[in-house]
């Protein structure tokens, strides 16, 4: 489908001179799908640009974009005012390619989504909030054990209510992992401590004392 279409990557604040500096890009940077093809890449920095008036610019310029951000509002005012398909990289609210590519991992090693147990335990941030939207929606048994005050988004738990006995919210970390077929973690501090006070788990969470599944981390140590 992106054969032939131009798509940038742009990370977050990216200025808008960095973006469109054409004249500078070959048409391989350009365009996906050559043989040494690569999107346009977008260096993070400072712009004074609204990001209405960054989104309508871009919409003439590319087919689809990627963009990495920390504000989720960015992330929809882009896709509200750009007029072509806009993909999240990464917001503070959702990580969703990345839970997308741990599912299809899931998914090759498991043989199939539907009727899995998963398990996760660490902060209610964005990988959190991503998996129990992906995990319920492939139809399989989600548990999230994170610490009081450390919650998932309140309309992600909203969401997850109309799952009923496949979703549950723990503070204990062997109840996520117990009987999991997979046990998804995120860093071992919390990534919204970089804004507020860390919490850490301690260094033997979760056991040796029950059997511990497949684990898939996002980047766990820092």
């Amino acid at each position: 489908m992106l054969l032939g279409k131009m798509e940038p990557t742009a990370p977050k604040e990216a200025g808008m001179k960095n973006l469109l500096k054409m004249s500078d890009l070959s048409p391989a940077e350009l365009t996906v799908g050559l043989p040494d093809g690569r999107p346009t890449y977008a260096g993070a920095g400072k712009t004074v640009a609204p990001i209405q008036d960054t989104a309508r610019v871009l919409g003439r310029y590319y087919d689809a974009i990627v963009y990495r951000t920390f504000k989720q509002s960015d992330v929809d005012a882009l896709a509200r005012y750009s007029g072509v398909p806009v993909v999240s990289g990464m917001t503070d609210y959702a990580h969703p390619l990345q839970v997308l590519t741990d599912l299809m991992t899931v998914r090759e090693y498991k043989g199939k989504l539907a009727g899995l147990k998963a398990g996760f335990v660490g902060d209610g941030y964005n990988m959190a909030n991503s998996l129990i939207v992906g995990c319920l929606m492939m139809g399989m048994d989600f548990t999230i054990a994170c610490p009081n005050g450390y919650r998932p988004s309140a309309d992600v738990l909203f969401f997850a209510r109309e799952y009923g006995d496949h979703f549950k919210l723990t503070t204990a970390p062997d109840e996520a992992a117990r009987g999991a077929d997979v046990l998804f973690t995120d860093v071992w501090t919390t990534a919204s401590a970089w804004m507020q006070p860390a919490w850490r788990w301690p260094s033997r969470t979760v056991s040796c004392s029950i059997p511990c599944p497949p684990t898939a981390a996002c980047q766990p140590l820092h």
